[in-house]
């Protein structure tokens, strides 16, 4: 009897407790995996309750598609039908489009966070440093003041450096934190999750030709078609006389605001163009930065070891090279967030 309930008891106690083993193995595989920007932008596109809500629109018009047999355009009586079944194939054309565009802005967004939450690790980073080669100045400035070498006013001064590098750590953490959680939010993981985001941008040029690729967007872009078809739809509307209240000249305008959308669509790829190679031009800068620091820390290191400078200035050294290389770091990944806007800039709210 006595082992019966043994049994019994340690049956109870694997029910209750392998739920939880369950979950904690789970958490423990998220914040080691390791995750590609790819595999990342899938995730967020399964994930997205906005591309989920696509496909049901695109659903819904279908049902609701009317076939259109080609005499219904020469016989009178018919007006009515001929525009519900125009209408119900331009819905569903439309729904069509904004899955993409709705794909096209979910990807660009994943992008977006990928990128930040790289930035925000890189800039913790520096300010860790930071605050560690604050923490040395403040040694030696204690040092100096044990020996009436540094008055308290300088030593306090000293002091409030270290809480100010203190502070910014804090802050760059909270920042991490917060990208983190919006990254998390959006690929459906726990808030908590810290994925090993191994995607890291190398730089490369953008290289395709503006006005082939002007030509590219005006055509692919979901956008765009909308505001022609629905252009389009309006005059044919018109010329059957269906609504009263859709007149040719409301046809007019509405080709007219196509054309202006157009023509605005090419002002800002150019726009956007510009801001990639202005970032293309800063890179060669950024790098003859990065450059220096490295050559300043190696003398630097050598004059430490010859006994010509201090620890304090080869963390200093360390710093500054440190600072280039996130600067560096952080143009890498604007560019190549930018180039993928101007790929797809019909899905960049410029936000």
């Amino acid at each position: 009897m006595r082992k019966l309930l043994s049994g019994i008891l340690i049956m109870l106690l694997v029910i209750c407790f392998a739920p939880a083993a369950a979950l904690a193995e789970d958490q423990a595989q998220e914040e080691q995996m390791e995750l590609s920007l790819e595999d990342a932008v899938k995730r967020a596109l399964g994930f997205s309750n906005a591309v989920e809500k696509a496909w049901l629109d695109i659903d819904k018009a279908d049902d609701s598609r009317i076939p259109l047999a080609e005499g219904y355009y020469s016989t009178p009586g018919f007006e009515s039908v001929i525009l519900a079944g125009e209408s119900a194939s331009f819905d569903y054309d439309k729904a069509n489009k904004n899955l993409g565009l709705t794909r096209d802005q979910v990807t660009l967004n994943t992008y977006d966070k990928y990128f930040d939450s790289l930035r925000k690790q890189k800039e913790l980073e520096i300010k860790e440093l930071a605050l560690g080669y604050s923490g040395k100045e403040l040694e030696a400035a204690k040092a100096l003041h044990s020996v009436g070498m540094l008055n308290r006013i300088g030593l306090d001064g000293m002091e409030t450096k270290v809480l100010a590098a203190q502070n910014e750590y804090n802050a760059a953490g909270a920042e991490l934190e917060n990208a983190f959680v919006s990254f998390n939010q959006m690929l459906g993981f726990k808030e908590d999750t810290r994925p090993l985001l191994i995607t890291v941008p190398e730089f490369a040029p953008w290289e395709k030709d503006l006005q082939m690729h002007i030509s590219t967007v005006l055509h692919e872009s979901p956008m765009l078609w909308t505001a022609s078809e629905a252009a389009d739809f309006m005059e044919s509307i018109a010329n059957i006389g269906a609504i009263d209240s859709i007149t040719e000249e409301d046809a007019k305008k509405a080709k007219l605001d196509a054309t202006d959308a157009r023509d605005a669509t090419r002002l800002m790829v150019r726009s956007l163009h510009s801001a990639v190679k202005k970032m293309e031009d800063g890179y060669a800068a950024a790098e003859q930065g990065v450059k220096m620091a490295q050559e300043t820390l190696r003398i630097t290191e050598l004059k430490n070891e010859l006994g010509m400078a201090t620890k304090t200035e080869v963390l200093e050294a360390q710093l500054a090279l440190a600072s280039a290389e996130q600067g560096l770091f952080d143009l890498v990944c604007q560019h190549e967030f930018m180039k993928k806007v101007l790929e797809t800039p019909w899905a960049y709210s410029g936000n």
